[in-house]
């Protein structure tokens, strides 16, 4: 059995939200917890790590607070060192109440000016707790029931600290990543699209996907603003996750409803509009019961992968591989379920 120290070494390597790390660390975990017994900074760092895991599957706020509640309770009044304070800017945007997560936030500050301004990772850690602050007030222009003047400042303060020090470093991706999150925060559709060819820019597909889901979300927010182009960008992306999702390939998705591959890459990339006729055929074949889905909606049927335990750890084993890689094994499945009859 791994070491307790190990654990945590694991996770300062984690890089994105990484799951194929995350899970067995948090199985491990929680042998190791079985075995051994209560362990505090262990429980923290497993529940940031199931926090993560949520938002990495579902995408679920409210869910994803819930799992974090724990943390966020022990926070509150434990005396922090380094490793709680890298806790919390783990867990920060998680956090339902904002404003429990404006006084948290600003005894992370506290902390880190008093304790730790001359480490070399302070900046960095600044980054950390500016970037994820400006997503979450973000989210509470729109949802949390808090005075709009405040919010804004608090979103110029933490966006416009955060762009400096990216800007100080050279973190492009970081720097992107926050003008996309001032452009949907000014509902500036022009410069949402901006963002998103930025982002598609740097080939980092784990952001291309944080930025582009975080449009989705708050595009239903935009009333009169949203315009046609941002509408089939909303439905084509949510077509190509649910896609992806299920395991099927762009060729799959349009044999499944006769038509072409090449129609199917346009409708994913925004190109082209959907008939309400034919979305009806898409979300029949991609088992989506609500068309709500296509437009940011949450999806209302329980994807396919948690139905069953074997598909489950087929559809893990699909994401690790190539494309070619995921066509080979599907062939191989084929021909296995063919003569297994």
């Amino acid at each position: 059995m791994q070491k307790r120290d190990s654990f945590i070494n694991e996770f300062y390597k984690l890089k994105d939200y990484d799951l194929k790390v995350i899970e067995p660390l948090i199985d491990n975990i929680d042998a190791y917890l079985a075995t051994n017994g209560p362990d505090t900074k262990l429980e923290l760092l497993l529940c940031a790590l199931k926090t993560q895991q949520e938002l990495v599957l579902q995408n679920d706020f409210i869910k994803a607070c819930d799992i974090a509640k724990p943390v966020v309770d022990i926070l509150q009044d434990a005396d922090w060192d380094l490793f709680e304070l890298d806790i919390f800017i783990n867990v920060l945007g998680r956090i339902e109440s904002y404003e429990l997560t404006l006084a948290l936030i600003k005894k992370a500050h506290n902390i880190l000016d008093s304790k730790f301004s001359d480490l070399e990772v302070y900046d960095y850690m600044k980054l950390k707790i500016y970037a994820t602050s400006s997503a979450r007030h973000l989210r509470a222009k729109f949802y949390d029931n808090a005075d709009p003047q405040k919010i804004k400042e608090m979103f110029n303060t933490c966006a416009n600290s955060a762009i400096k020090i990216c800007e100080k470093y050279e973190y492009l991706t970081f720097r992107t990543v926050q003008l996309a999150w001032r452009a949907i925060f000014e509902e500036d559709v022009d410069k949402i699209f901006d963002c998103i060819r930025a982002i598609e820019d740097t080939n980092d597909d784990y952001w291309i996907t944080v930025v582009k889901n975080k449009v989705v979300e708050y595009t239903k927010h935009l009333g009169e603003k949203v315009t046609t182009k941002l509408k089939n960008f909303v439905t084509g992306w949510q077509v190509k996750k649910r896609r992806e999702e299920l395991g099927l390939s762009t060729l799959d998705l349009a044999d499944m409803i006769g038509s072409g591959q090449t129609t199917i890459n346009q409708i994913e990339r925004g190109g082209t509009g959907v008939s309400h006729k034919r979305l009806i055929v898409i979300a029949k074949a991609l088992a989506v019961d609500d068309l709500a889905y296509f437009l940011g909606g949450p999806i209302n049927r329980a994807p396919i992968v948690a139905t069953d335990i074997h598909i489950h750890h087929m559809v893990q084993i699909m994401n690790s591989l190539s494309e070619s890689g995921r066509e080979l094994l599907v062939e191989q499945a084929k021909l296995f379920a063919k003569y297994n009859k």
